[in-house]
């Protein structure tokens, strides 16, 4: 069911709601590391913050259609992983 009543824009902020959803996503692993932290992440079993957000969302159609990224761009590989 679509939603038609009027979308609820934040003052300041130029971004839509998927948009937002985004953002906030890759913001939660937004990380300044240190040498010695990138050494201990690469020993560890999960990937470095960075592929963490990056893989995901390059593989999103839903990301690429919000932000308008073009077939091909780094943001919107034409070859996707699709898990689901």
């Amino acid at each position: 069911m679509e939603d038609s009543s009027p979308k609820k824009i934040l003052p300041g902020i130029n971004y839509t709601d998927h948009q937002l959803f985004f953002i906030s996503y890759a913001q939660r692993r937004c990380t300044l590391i240190k040498s010695d932290e990138l050494s201990r992440q690469l020993d560890s079993s999960y990937s470095p913050d960075q592929y963490r957000v990056l893989g995901p969302l390059q593989n999103s159609v839903d990301f690429a259609r919000a932000f308008g990224c073009t077939s091909g761009a780094f943001m919107n590989p034409v070859n996707k992983c699709v898990l689901f």
